[in-house]
């Protein structure tokens, strides 16, 4: 009679590796910010620019992954929407030169 139990190796080899979740102090750092901002993005309520997070118990959790694609939508949408990445203190910078040249 064959052997019908699985080794655990076989099902290690199976199944993909699982990401922990992370609590807000622990993503800050890995996504170079402040742990208050995080604290922000989660008081947002708008739905689809929320920052996706998951209740363990009562406290939210945050999986590594699902944030990072969150962030770079994000920026996505804002290069798509300004046409650049972050703010233009070029134009500031080149204005405060001519206003000197004059």
């Amino acid at each position: 009679m064959p052997d019908t139990t699985t080794s655990e190796s076989s099902v290690r080899a199976v199944l993909p590796p699982i990401e922990p979740f992370l609590t807000a102090a622990q993503l800050a750092p890995l996504i170079a910010v402040d742990e208050c901002t995080v604290a922000n993005w989660l008081r947002q309520k708008d739905g689809v620019n929320a920052v996706p997070f998951h209740y363990v118990g009562r406290k939210p959790r945050f999986l590594y992954s699902e944030v990072r694609r969150w962030i770079d939508e994000q920026h996505s949408k804002n290069v798509k929407r300004y046409g650049h990445i972050g703010p233009r203190r070029d134009r500031k910078a080149a204005k405060g030169k001519l206003d000197r040249a004059a």
